[in-house]
């Protein structure tokens, strides 16, 4: 069998070799930019039909019997599996009703919900669970997202739930008066202004809005109700009925 010597391979073998030797890596890194293209634009065009239908969902009209009634839809969502351990939460964890709350702090259909939901809480107490879930719609509220980084910075300091209710009574959300807002509520404005800067809880704010597209939120509010996804504004008749449907 004749083999060839490094000095006897002849020019076009060397040359094909040379071309193959550096084919395959150019063919993976080119299979890897189109998968990661493919994989960004599929997630911001999801996030973008949360934000384009956003003001369009909350303001329409909701009947929570209407929700309730297909039980196939309620089974679909499995609101454990949606409990970050990071996610600030109020009540009891044992509660027969558990509520995950998709809010956007400068979307004004939440502003409006807010105080409804408040009294809702206060009613029932014990009986439900509520877990707070980010999702600031950036496209159309350019201070939600800092909103959201402010209240988290709060949450590192046991004082979430006192700094929600502050943003919504306030709606103050530039960034001295969420400071502002810290400096009140007695928190280390050293460690909040830091926390805040260096948006310490971006990773765990992208995580939610992961979730929420999971669940085919289209915009804000957006409850999951023990597994019902409930959108929009909702009287307190509305929670009412939705609760004791449950607790029957």
């Amino acid at each position: 069998m004749v083999q060839f010597s490094n000095t006897q391979v002849p020019q076009e073998f060397q040359s094909s070799r040379a071309g193959s030797f550096w084919l395959l890596p150019s063919v993976l890194l080119v299979a890897a930019l189109l998968i990661a293209l493919f994989a960004f634009f599929f997630f911001e065009a999801k996030t973008n039909r949360i934000k384009q239908n956003a003001e369009q969902l909350s303001s329409q009209a909701y009947s929570p019997s209407a929700a309730l009634a297909n039980t196939a839809d309620i089974k679909k969502i499995q609101t454990k599996k949606l409990i970050r351990p990071f996610n600030p939460t109020l009540g009891n964890s044992n509660a027969d009703v558990v509520i995950l709350a998709f809010i956007d702090f400068e979307c004004p259909y939440c502003a409006q919900s807010y105080p409804i939901f408040e009294r809702v809480v206060k009613k029932y107490g014990d009986a439900i669970f509520v877990v707070f879930k980010n999702l600031p719609l950036d496209d159309i509220h350019p201070d939600a997202r800092r909103s959201a980084l402010a209240a988290m910075c709060a949450h590192d300091q046991n004082q979430f739930w006192p700094y929600y209710r502050s943003l919504f009574s306030t709606r103050q959300l530039l960034t001295e008066h969420l400071v502002s807002q810290a400096r009140s509520l007695k928190l280390n404005t050293e460690s909040f202004t830091t926390c805040l800067t260096e948006k310490t809880h971006d990773q765990n704010i992208q995580r939610d809005i992961a979730d929420a597209i999971s669940v085919g939120a289209q915009g804000t509010p957006t409850y999951i109700v023990n597994g019902a996804k409930i959108s929009g504004i909702l009287s307190e008749q509305d929670w009412d009925q939705i609760i004791l449907s449950f607790l029957k």
